[in-house]
């Protein structure tokens, strides 16, 4: 097949969505410093955040070592004013791989995401684009991002009559909060021996520790104070586990990252740091060694539930 096996993308991969946003240019370089001091070679993007700019960012600072790390982006998220700018039509794709090349300053991506499935494109449409770019040598491995396991399946087998390698990998969202990828996806990503790349994995917040019920400060206010029901029931959830925690001598975020780092299908975690503080929490959860709850943790939320529901129908 074309295309080589797909690289390991270590224990922890460095989130990026908040760059050039949240995260200014100067705190952004000294994250990429400090995962690449900590052995993290995988950095993740995509084409919309920052509306860019975070593309922008990591491959300024990464291109003179651009042959020792891993670069993913996304492509599915609208690029320009026209709707032929979205989603997963051979041209959108090709398209938008083009405009990630160029703001990343690059020739080729390590991993190239299909952001969401687009249920308005055949599998074979999208995976015709994809065989191109991986035969020119622009995309070197294909991944998903939050697919149902029938999608998975479809895209896969489209992949396979073009005879192009697998997609390696589905980042999904994956925390004590959001187990749905176990039902949603569970099956599929075994059987095409597939990993989870998990993101949020500390449930949009609520799993800090920092927020104590609704009228929290910061962005889980403003979630909160639009109506996202969703939120209250996550606040409730992450009080239990809080309660777990301090029973076995836990912090909240040692026992989400270390039950999630442990999970059978998880192969990396990304950590979606904003601060130096906040990467040095996602540290310290990951080889926090959380073992004896996994039916403490079912009770509160058990297999393939959701709290927070990422996954559209």
């Amino acid at each position: 097949m074309t295309a080589e096996p797909f690289p390991e993308l270590g224990p922890l991969g460095l989130g990026t969505w908040l760059f050039g946003w949240e995260t200014p240019v100067e705190e952004a370089h000294r994250l990429m410093r400090r995962a690449l001091d900590e052995g993290i070679t995988y950095f993740d993007t995509a084409n919309n955040y920052g509306s860019g700019a975070s593309e922008e960012i990591v491959g300024a600072y990464l291109r003179p070592m651009r042959d020792r790390i891993l670069i993913g982006t996304k492509v599915y998220a609208p690029f320009g004013p026209d709707p032929a700018d979205r989603g997963l039509s051979a041209q959108a794709v090709r398209r938008a791989v083009a405009g990630c090349l160029e703001r990343l300053g690059t020739d080729y991506l390590d991993v190239l995401h299909l952001h969401r499935p687009d249920p308005t494109v055949p599998a074979e449409e999208t995976a015709g684009a994809l065989a191109d770019l991986v035969r020119a040598g622009t995309v070197r491995h294909i991944a998903t991002s939050t697919f149902h396991g029938h999608q998975i399946d479809a895209l896969q087998q489209a992949l396979r009559a073009e005879g192009i390698a697998p997609a390696g990998v589905d980042q999904a969202p994956y925390s004590l909060l959001e187990r749905q990828v176990e039902s949603a996806a569970g099956d599929a990503l075994r059987e095409w021996r597939m990993g989870i790349t998990a993101w949020s994995p500390l449930g949009e917040g609520l799993l800090t520790g920092k927020y104590a019920d609704a009228a929290a400060e910061g962005r889980i206010r403003r979630w909160n104070a639009a109506g996202e029901e969703r939120y209250q029931r996550g606040f409730e959830a992450a009080e239990r586990f809080g309660k777990l925690a301090s029973a076995n001598g836990w912090t909240l975020p040692q026992l989400a990252l270390g039950w999630l780092a442990r999970r059978p299908l998880v192969g990396s975690i990304l950590i979606g740091a904003r601060t130096l503080e906040q990467f040095d929490t996602y540290l310290d959860g990951v080889a926090t060694p959380v073992d004896g709850v996994d039916e403490a943790v079912d009770e509160i939320v058990g297999p393939g539930q959701s709290l927070l529901h990422h996954y559209r129908t």
